[in-house]
């Protein structure tokens, strides 16, 4: 395995960081420091511990007052701001989709959303579901007419699953190894 910037394994989708870590050889007669052989799944914790903190890298409180502070833009206020990262939490079928394909519409066409106002612009909608289920979903709960005009607006933007590129997001992670 060669050492060059653009030739990390972890950046390659296919990439299994506990079959890689389970392939290096510690010996037949190796055992952890309790007796037990426990030394490999530490070791596969603590790698997937160094990773999760390039994807989501730690910040310490005093240096997290030291940034400006950014005026909060709302997109659809008391519901979304910009540069925020927004979830939408409830029992299945409490109405979660048709909440969200209504506010999206509105923002899409800078309607009123539930009596507050939106600013109109693009939309990026990320989802977990896969295309297929994605778009039978989408037909079947917006009402008649909503899903040309969300889908077939230019300011619609989707990411779903089969789109997504992780290695692309990795490669640009901050290296976090020395806090």
């Amino acid at each position: 395995m060669s050492n060059q910037p653009n030739d990390n394994p972890v950046l390659d989708q296919d990439f299994d960081l506990e079959k890689e870590i389970a392939s290096w050889n510690f010996g037949d007669d190796f055992e952890g420091e309790d007796g037990e052989g426990n030394f490999l799944e530490g070791l596969i914790e603590s790698e997937k511990a160094r990773w999760a903190e390039k994807i989501w890298p730690v910040v310490r409180g005093i240096d997290f007052v030291k940034r400006p502070v950014t005026p909060a833009k709302a997109y659809v206020e008391d519901f979304l701001y910009a540069g925020c990262l927004s979830a939408l939490i409830a029992d299945a079928k409490a109405g979660k989709t048709t909440l969200t394909w209504a506010m999206i519409r509105a923002m899409l066409h800078g309607d009123v959303f539930l009596g507050k106002p939106t600013k109109r612009g693009k939309v990026l909608y990320i989802s977990e579901q896969g295309e297929i289920s994605f778009r039978h979903q989408l037909q079947r709960r917006c009402p008649e007419g909503w899903y040309e005009q969300i889908l077939g607006n230019p300011e619609f933007y989707m990411i779903l699953p089969e789109d997504h590129k992780l290695k692309d997001v990795l490669s640009q992670t901050v290296d976090a190894s020395g806090w």
